[in-house]
């Protein structure tokens, strides 16, 4: 549920003055039960892409329908959140609780000061369900969550995203758990595109074989190899012998906090050779780190993905010829096909481009 309520209650008295039928005062009054009610429909049909099956379900008991009927199948997923907007409302009519923030007198001019009171309430807003987000990568630590940092979070569900790359036959493409509460939307995007994607976020190698039984084509460990700050060789090749070393990606982005990347690499590939690497440097769509790239093309023999900084289509031409061909480019903001404000090229057109 959103973390509206307490504003929509608290700012009444100097806003819309609303007084909510069945309470003995002169003063105007919004119960606390009625704000949160009135948002109910709206939050619903903002989180049914994050998960269109639980939605689902919701539908069909607000509607006394079995799951399994065809009035619920028939439903397309990206429309379960509005007919199940109606049907919440539908169902708070009868209870005599206004529909939305209109009917209790708030108007468009409010919304910025509803928005402002909301936005400090991290407690509440950190439970937001497994949407797609696009993060900026170098943030990303299992020890320390609170470190991440978003550019941009996206409606649509990992599924969406899964599929859209299925049907683009897109491989080698990444699913990130970040931080707890986030296993069912990641087998979602799993389920969605078996062997099509990779999975990263608290992998070890206690669970790295479980998430490739859920239909990751690799798994990328970071963290797990960091312990206490400092990279734990003996680690690296438990979780290889655990699934082998064609499913495992290496994450290296914390080698930039305190290590030589050209031992450290060295060292992987020695010990471990086989695997994948992946040099995630930031997502800031700033530009490429092209001393690194350079590098990386003299240093490492097995497949090398450098993450981070690509900011237009000729990126991808920099860094095949910086590495001679042996480093690959991921875009993240820069291609979120769902989010083009920031530049006008699109998903699409980076398909073009890389298959001429």
């Amino acid at each position: 549920m959103s973390y509206v309520p307490p504003q929509i209650s608290g700012l009444n008295k100097k806003g819309p003055k609303y007084k909510h039928s069945g309470y003995v005062t002169d003063l105007p009054i919004i119960p606390h039960g009625i704000s949160v009610a009135l948002t109910g429909p709206a939050v619903f049909q903002f989180t049914a892409p994050s998960s269109p099956d639980r939605h689902r379900e919701a539908l069909a008991i607000f509607t006394q329908a079995n799951v399994t009927d065809p009035s619920i199948t028939s439903i397309p997923d990206k429309d379960i959140g509005a007919h199940l907007y109606e049907a919440i409302a539908r169902f708070l009519d009868g209870l005599g609780v206004p529909r939305g923030l209109k009917a209790i007198g708030y108007t468009t001019s409010d919304l910025g000061m509803l928005v402002e009171g909301t936005l400090p309430q991290r407690r509440v807003l950190d439970l937001a369900p497994g949407i797609g987000d696009v993060i900026v990568g170098g943030t990303l630590s299992d020890a320390s969550p609170e470190t991440l940092k978003t550019n941009f979070v996206a409606s649509q569900s990992p599924g969406d995203f899964a599929r859209l790359y299925r049907d683009n036959k897109l491989e080698g493409g990444h699913v990130i758990k970040l931080g707890p509460g986030n296993d069912a939307a990641a087998r979602e995007a799993l389920a969605a595109w078996p062997g099509g994607l990779q999975i990263g976020g608290g992998i070890d190698d206690q669970n790295a074989q479980e998430w490739i039984n859920a239909g990751a084509s690799k798994v990328i460990v970071t963290s797990y190899l960091f312990p206490n700050a400092k990279f734990s060789l003996e680690r690296l090749k438990k979780v290889s012998s655990v699934v082998g070393k064609d499913r495992l990606v290496v994450d290296v982005r914390q080698v930039l906090h305190g290590y030589d990347w050209e031992v450290f690499i060295s060292n992987v590939i020695l010990v471990v050779a086989g695997e994948e690497i992946n040099a995630d440097v930031e997502g800031l769509c700033q530009g490429i780190d092209e001393e690194l790239v350079r590098k990386l093309g003299q240093w490492i023999r097995i497949p090398t993905t450098y993450a981070g900084g690509a900011k237009d289509l000729g990126d991808l031409d920099l860094v095949e010829q910086l590495s001679g061909g042996r480093v690959d480019l991921t875009y993240g903001r820069y291609v979120c096909p769902f989010w083009n404000a920031y530049l006008n090229q699109t998903l699409s057109q980076c398909i073009g481009h890389l298959r001429g």
